[in-house]
């Protein structure tokens, strides 16, 4: 049986939410929706797969992370953005930690992500990491730096379309020009 909360972040691409939902519905315990976007779509899927859909001004990623955290009734979250979903792999992994229970042993665990662009896997683009903390025990104090993480052998997948690229490279940029000048 799963302990997890999966969190599962829409900005603007709900393309691919169904994928992401079905490669996380055999290892959690509940699913949790949170949407900048107050889209009819986003509530008939949530409705269908028995998520927990939360509507609200998008912050950033941290202050979402409490959002979700709050809301969630599991101390152990796997947190997900709408385009990404768990390998076969990485799902079975996750399984055997919660089953055996031995997932106490670290506070979180970090998951090696690659991008898929026309279903064909290339590099992460402008992402400084390719391996993010993305399941972790809330519980845990998360805004200290972590000495007691455990990197996972499966792999998510991060799907990019054009537009999803453009608009990731426009923010890339931002960040960069913001740094530099």
């Amino acid at each position: 049986m799963s302990y997890i909360s999966v969190v599962i972040f829409v900005r603007n691409e709900i393309n691919n939410l169904i994928t992401a939902i079905n490669s996380i519905k055999n290892i959690a315990a509940e699913i949790i929706i949170i949407s900048s976007n107050d889209n009819k779509d986003i509530s008939i899927i949530a409705d269908k797969y028995g998520g927990k859909l939360i509507f609200g001004k998008w912050r950033n990623d941290q202050q979402q992370k409490l959002i979700a955290e709050k809301s969630s009734e599991n101390n152990w979250l796997l947190v997900l953005e709408s385009n990404e979903e768990l390998s076969y792999e990485l799902q079975d992994e996750i399984e055997y930690i919660f089953a055996d229970k031995k997932q106490d042993r670290y506070s979180a665990y970090i998951i090696p992500f690659r991008s898929l662009v026309k279903d064909k896997m290339q590099p992460r683009f402008f992402a400084p990491v390719s391996k993010l903390l993305r399941l972790y025990d809330k519980t845990k104090n998360m805004s200290k730096k972590i000495n007691n993480s455990y990197e996972l052998n499966g792999i998510a997948y991060q799907r990019l379309g054009n537009d999803n690229i453009k608009y990731k490279f426009k923010r890339f940029c931002t960040m960069v020009k913001s740094c530099f000048f």
